[in-house]
Formats: structure tokens, C-alpha cells, sequence
């Protein structure tokens, strides 16, 4: 029996019992109404309709879904939810992460396992290259072992576990201040935290911004942190070079990011799904200004990367 009393059922694939994704051992495996809840040490817990295992992933999308449910499990918190028609769009936009990407990721990782100065983290390369956008260990090391040769980490490698530590370079170029105009490339994401926004995010907000722009987005429930959470947000939005606020479903969050993100002098591109706009839900301080305005998450992606482009943002 798995947790909860549900039974843990044989998932083969390829003729063994490995996750779907990754095609690892996984720890366990539940059947769901349509598919299965898969627990893997590489990928995390996520869920697959029967139908998308059925249909056996294509390698080149597999490596790049283990990054996204990794991630949304781990940073998000969340189960990503695998079916046959959104497998490749979930996998997408880390297909084509840059390094200076990967290198911000890695450093991210670093400060939530290490929070305080001096102290150390443990990275396992074999299991938390997912974390990174990688697709193997050996990306993950070569990238700690660049950090390490550009003064922003110190490590010593155990077998196939790094110990590593920020340096205080690699403090500061987490956290340049709250002067100036932020980190260039990097965007906040104010956005309404509802499962039923996970794909204006997935398929919408996230590849306008790192596809089709090369820019890296920053949504505080998938940044490792230890803050305080409205710290974290204050923190981040200063960081950032601008921020993206839609106001889809009216969270109050949303308002004020985008408030103090204007306060500060950081430009705030604003959205909305277009139901909400015809009713008019949008607070009229709001109104005033200009809303790209989308009916579905590959138009918001559209009209998100044109505006970004226009403005001269990337």
C-alpha cells in the first residue's frame, strides 16, 4: 500500500517499472482517475494521463519535462500534470534556457539550501540537475565548477556530491542592491496563484519572456527562499529589471507588486484575460492604464513578446 492506503501499482514502461519521464526507478506510483501519480527522485511527484504513457515520450521531450516537474514540485510546490497534448509545451521553454540562466538558477539553489553567510549546501549533481534546466549531471558540474572559477562559489566535491558555499560575489550578484534599475534580463511575475493559472503561466507568460525574448522570469512560488514571503516579493521585484502583472481573477497580491513595482521606477507591463475586461472587474485606478489584453494563454504569449520587443525591454 502507498500513502494514504492507495494501492501502488506496477507503472511499466518499456518493459520495466520506471518513471514515465525520466525512465529511472521511480519510488512509487498511484492510479488516478485518468492516469497515475508518479513520486521520482529526479523528477518529483507529478501526474500523467494514461494515454500520454501510453504514447511514450520522445526522448528530446523527456529530458526537458523532468526539469519542469522538478521544479514545479520542488519550487511551485505543485504537481505538474502531464497529458498528450501539452507534453511538448510543457518541456519547451527549457529547451532553450541560456547559461547565464542556468548559472542564476544555480546560485538561487545554492542561497535556499544555504540561506545564511558562510554556511554550506549540498548539491547532488545525479539527482538535482532538473533544478538547473539541465539534462545531466554533468551539466550541473561544470556550471558549480564555472561559479567556482568566477569567484561566486566555493566547493569541494564528495563523491558525487558537491559541498558548496556563496561567496560573498556571489551575495552580491544575488543581491545588487536596492538602487539602480535592477538585474537586466530578469522580469517579476505578479499573477494570481490559482491552479487554473498554471497554464497562462506555462504555455503564456513564461515562453514570452524566456523564448521568444531571452529573458528569465521570476514567480516568487518557484524561487527557493526561506524568507518571509512579502520580503522575498519586495526583494525580487527590486531585483528585477521590470515586472508582468496580470490581474486576471483581481488578487489583491497583484495590485500591490504592481504598485511598489511603480514606486521604485521598475515599468510594469500589465494583462488581463479579456472576460474580465468586458465586465469591467478591473479596480479603476487600474483602468487608466494600458492592458494587453488576451482571450488565450498563446495569445497572451503573442502580444506579451511584441510589447516586450516594442518597449526595447530585451
Amino acid at each position: 500500500m502507498g500513502r494514504g492506503g492507495d494501492l501502488i501499482l506496477p507503472l511499466r514502461v518499456n518493459d520495466s517499472d520506471s518513471c514515465p519521464v525520466c525512465r529511472r526507478n521511480f519510488k512509487d506510483a498511484r492510479q488516478l482517475a485518468d492516469g497515475y501519480l508518479i513520486d521520482c527522485q529526479l523528477c518529483g511527484e507529478y501526474e500523467i494521463t494514461a494515454s500520454a504513457v501510453a504514447s511514450n515520450l520522445p526522448a528530446d521531450v523527456r529530458q526537458y519535462l523532468s526539469c519542469h516537474t522538478r521544479q514545479a514540485w520542488v519550487l511551485g510546490r505543485t504537481r505538474a500534470a502531464i497529458n498528450s497534448a501539452n507534453r511538448e509545451q510543457l518541456a519547451e521553454p527549457y529547451r532553450y534556457t541560456t547559461v547565464i540562466q542556468k548559472l542564476e538558477k544555480l546560485l538561487r539553489l545554492v542561497e535556499a539550501r544555504a540561506p545564511q553567510l558562510g554556511h554550506d549546501a549540498r548539491i547532488e549533481p545525479e539527482w538535482d540537475y532538473p533544478l538547473v534546466d539541465g539534462t545531466d549531471a554533468e551539466t550541473l558540474r561544470y556550471l558549480i565548477k564555472h561559479a567556482n572559477q568566477a569567484g561566486y562559489l566555493e566547493f569541494k566535491e564528495l563523491s558525487n556530491i558537491s559541498t558548496v558555499k556563496l561567496t560573498v560575489a556571489g551575495w552580491q550578484h544575488l543581491d545588487p542592491g536596492s538602487g539602480g534599475a535592477g538585474i537586466r534580463g530578469r522580469v517579476f511575475i505578479a499573477m494570481w496563484f490559482d491552479p487554473s493559472m498554471d497554464e497562462v503561466y506555462d504555455v503564456g507568460i513564461k515562453p514570452a519572456l524566456e523564448l521568444d525574448c531571452k529573458l528569465t522570469a521570476i514567480r516568487i512560488d518557484k524561487v527557493h527562499h526561506n524568507e518571509k514571503i512579502c520580503d522575498k516579493i519586495l526583494a525580487e521585484i527590486r531585483r528585477c529589471q521590470f515586472t508582468v502583472a496580470d490581474f486576471t481573477g483581481q488578487n489583491q497580491g497583484v495590485y500591490f507588486e504592481a504598485g511598489f513595482a511603480m514606486g521604485i521606477g521598475r515599468e510594469v507591463i500589465r494583462t488581463c484575460r479579456d472576460d474580465e475586461m468586458r465586465a469591467k472587474k478591473l479596480h479603476f485606478d487600474t483602468r487608466q492604464y494600458p492592458h494587453i489584453v488576451w482571450a488565450t494563454p498563446k495569445e497572451l504569449r503573442e502580444r506579451l513578446a511584441e510589447r516586450i520587443q516594442a518597449s526595447k525591454l530585451c
